[in-house]
């Protein structure tokens, strides 16, 4: 709901967006479904900002023995809350210096252009591959392993944007069904903008205002207001 509200709200993205998954059509009412998920920079973007920008997937941990965070001093055999939205709304993390554009209260398409997308999974599965390691050693030992160093990527500054990504978790319970999400999502979206032509109506934009996420849920934040738009047939 967020990656197709937020498109729309910008014209020029839905034109630019067009664009990619034109290219990726075999037929009138047919397209290429890796050419969407692996050639279309622009919507994979749009799509990885929705989930920074409007998720909060908490993930609950043990804490295996005492360790002193920050001015937190966590105790052994207690419950640690991830908080996925603290993250992913961290200012020092996803601020770049000098664009205003890139606030993180800030929904930016154009956040994710220039992340290799390969190294965001590649972060995910050895962080899940690490848990399950450390898991299995403690389950059979009784005993903490030291973990394993973290996978290097190019820049130190888009490794720390992908561990603060995590809207479907991480580690042991890192969701198995990301993929076929993310498949779902940028596939009904490349349906929708090939088959109708929408546009949203700017006086009830105005009577409304502008959607931001509801933040009385977690999981996928909907929409806090509705979007009054016009959609007809594509010619």
């Amino acid at each position: 709901m967020q990656v197709i509200s937020q498109t729309l709200l910008r014209p020029t993205l839905v034109a630019s967006i067009l664009q990619e998954i034109t290219a990726a059509k075999t037929g009138a009412t047919s397209f290429n479904m890796k050419a969407i998920t692996t050639s279309s920079p622009k919507l994979k973007s749009v799509y990885l900002e929705a989930l920074r920008w409007a998720t909060a997937s908490p993930s609950p941990r043990v804490v295996k023995e005492d360790i002193q965070l920050g001015d937190f001093h966590l105790k052994k055999g207690n419950m640690a809350m991830v908080h996925s939205r603290t993250l992913q709304m961290d200012f020092k993390t996803w601020y770049i210096p000098g664009v205003e554009e890139s606030k993180p209260e800030n929904f930016w398409a154009e956040r994710f252009l220039t992340d290799d997308d390969s190294a965001t999974e590649a972060n995910s599965v050895s962080e899940n591959a690490e848990a399950e390691t450390n898991y299995s050693n403690d389950v059979k030992k009784g005993a903490i392993e030291p973990s394993r160093e973290a996978q290097k990527v190019k820049e130190k500054e888009q490794k720390e944007r992908t561990l603060s990504l995590r809207p479907f978790g991480g580690g042991t319970t890192l969701c198995p069904g990301r993929h076929f999400a993310t498949n779902e999502i940028m596939g009904g979206i490349a349906a929708l903008l090939l088959r109708l032509e929408i546009e949203v109506l700017p006086e009830e934009l105005r009577r409304n205002g502008v959607p931001a996420p509801g933040l009385k849920k977690q999981g996928g934040l909907l929409p806090d207001r509705g979007l009054m738009v016009r959609a007809r047939r594509r010619r």
